[in-house]
């Protein structure tokens, strides 16, 4: 069956005056995937269900239930608006976003600019500029920096495929830094497959764990976990292993345009919530000012733009009971790498 994209809406449901504008998801559908948009939302990937093992792969808010998608006037109040600004914690914290052109928020003396939480396009309505059968494209423009980023998003088969072009329209160069900040679900026998050698370093305390971080039923209940390889990270292979589910959620990106990595894991020491997101980068860390500072990062040239691209695929996992294929349970974890 080929992909299809149908816009879902109820005009006897959608909420259109007060505090929720249409919300307007789209849906993108093949045989093995079913994939819902919000691209009044910060073109959020809100949900990414695997038809084949009826697995939903990405983080949703947790007053979200099964059927949600047809009742628009509760997913405006659990999607609810926002604005530039806004503090991210204070949303649904839910599905894939992205992260321009900082994370945390910083200020710049050149150029002169204030960047917000989370970045700028996650709490934008992002233009709808074409959407065909099977994938949508949409746009929106940063606030503080004349830039404009625009993403397509497509179904491959059992992937999702995302598509990226940034541009300057200014007439100077412009610092940008983009983390994708994607939550998928967490699974307490889930194991992160992440690059070798596993050398990373906690950039959230002054923690040391006698554990690997990569297994998950090793954390700590009701905690949070923030680590980066520290520098470039080595190339190689990165996602999640599901063995109760028997699937993998694998991530592919140019390992050499954004060779930062960072892990978010919440065992519900993060309002309560359980996720993990896997977050490549072109600058380290977090924070645009920093990224400078420490000679990452990147510029874009005046009328100059960027391309490149992501893909979440999903597959089987193979008869390895265990699910952890050949990964050395803590034998890479280096301890010495303390923020």
């Amino acid at each position: 069956m080929d992909g299809k994209k149908e816009r879902m809406t109820n005009e006897q449901s959608r909420v259109q005056e007060g505090a929720y504008p249409p919300l307007e998801p789209f849906l993108l559908e093949n045989e093995d995937l079913r994939l819902v948009l919000l691209p009044n939302r910060g073109f959020k990937l809100a949900s990414l269900f695997d038809k084949a093992k009826g697995v939903e792969c990405l983080f949703r808010p947790s007053a979200f239930e099964e059927g949600d998608w047809g009742r628009l006037g509760k997913l405006g109040e659990i999607y609810r608006p926002r604005k530039i600004g806004d503090d991210f914690s204070h949303h649904d914290r839910s599905g894939l976003d992205d992260c321009i052109p900082t994370i945390d928020p910083c200020r710049l003396q050149d150029p002169p600019l204030e960047t917000f939480d989370h970045g700028e396009v996650w709490s934008q309505a992002w233009q709808v500029v074409e959407a065909g059968k099977g994938e949508v494209t949409c746009r929106v423009e940063l606030a503080s920096m004349p830039l404009t980023l625009e993403r397509m998003v497509s179904l491959q088969g059992r992937g999702v495929r995302l598509d990226y072009r940034l541009t300057n329209h200014g007439d100077r160069a412009y610092p940008w830094l983009w983390t994708l900040h994607g939550l998928l679900r967490f699974s307490q026998d889930g194991v992160l497959v992440l690059p070798e050698p596993f050398s990373v370093k906690n950039v959230q305390n002054e923690e040391v764990w006698d554990f690997d971080p990569r297994i998950l039923s090793y954390l700590w209940d009701n905690h949070t976990y923030k680590f980066y390889y520290e520098g470039k990270a080595p190339k190689g292979p990165t996602g999640v292993l599901y063995p109760e589910a028997g699937l993998a959620v694998q991530l592919h990106y140019d390992q050499d345009l954004f060779p930062y990595l960072g892990v978010w894991i919440t065992t519900g020491g993060y309002m309560g919530e359980k996720n993990l997101a896997i977050e490549p980068s072109n600058g380290y860390y977090d924070r645009l000012d920093r990224a400078l500072e420490n000679g990452t990062g990147d510029w874009l040239e005046a009328g100059r733009e960027m391309t490149w691209q992501v893909e979440l695929t999903i597959q089987d996992l193979d008869e390895d009971p265990a699910g952890r294929g050949d990964q050395k349970e803590g034998s890479l974890y280096d301890q010495s790498k303390r923020k």
